[in-house]
């Protein structure tokens, strides 16, 4: 009984062992593969000598070198456009014009206050002469009033004039004394006073000067002869200084 224990599991043994050497056995051959040689194309060409250059496509917008914007200036309101956009112009041409009753004003004011400061150095040049011909008056006059209280204190003590008349001698030398060195100062005074109306008169020309160019400049014109790029305003728009349109040399 116990020799049946011992042969059946070497019996399936020795048989899974038989079978698989049958199935090696008998496994069917993978066919040899086949060694080929690689195969080069080649494609010829006659060479030829040239001058070649890369080309390259590329996106982007074409802009002028020479671009200005023709601003106003100062504020105003648009009285007349002359171009359009893409329209070509040649130098000088107007390009817009605004309302000269917006400028003409100021140069009006401008020259006012240079006409106004003209007429007041030439008056300080009147009142300094006048002053140097009263300053010899009033030293002569200071001279008669010392003169004066010399002559009543001498009578004074002969008895001839009271004290009071000798006091008011006095107060009219004191008097005179003040009005000559009041003369004497307005006298002294006379170039700083002559300086400041002279750079007043400088500060109202430059003034005027500007004006006078903000009058001229509001026809605004082309600086170069191109193409307008772009036009900002219309006729009764309200612009600052820097609303116009844009030219672009051509």
């Amino acid at each position: 009984m116990n020799k049946k224990k011992v042969l059946l599991p070497v019996l399936l043994l020795a048989l899974g062992v038989g079978g698989f050497v049958i199935l090696k056995v008998t496994r069917p051959k993978p066919p040899q593969a086949v060694v080929k040689e690689p195969v080069w194309r080649v494609q010829a060409m006659s060479a030829q000598i040239s001058k070649l250059s890369p080309v390259t496509r590329l996106n982007g917008r074409v802009e002028s070198p020479e671009q200005t914007k023709a601003a106003a200036p100062g504020t105003g309101r648009v009285l007349n456009v002359s171009v359009r956009e893409g329209q070509a112009v040649q130098p000088g041409q107007r390009l817009l014009e605004l309302d000269p009753r917006d400028f003409q004003p100021r140069v009006d004011q401008a020259r006012g206050e240079v006409d106004e400061l003209q007429a007041a150095i030439g008056s300080e040049q009147l009142r300094h002469q006048a002053d140097l011909d009263q300053l010899k008056q009033e030293r002569q006059l200071l001279d008669f009033a010392a003169a004066d209280v010399g002559r009543f204190e001498q009578l004074r003590k002969e008895n001839f004039y009271s004290q009071s008349a000798v006091d008011q001698s006095r107060q009219n030398l004191a008097r005179q004394q003040i009005t000559l060195r009041s003369r004497e100062l307005s006298v002294a005074d006379h170039q700083a006073r002559l300086l400041q109306l002279q750079a007043r008169l400088a500060k109202a020309r430059a003034n005027l000067e500007q004006a006078e160019l903000a009058l001229q400049r509001s026809r605004v014109v082309a600086e170069f002869a191109g193409y307008v790029a772009k036009v900002e305003v219309a006729v009764g728009d309200q612009v600052q200084h820097d609303e116009a349109c844009g030219q672009e040399n051509g």
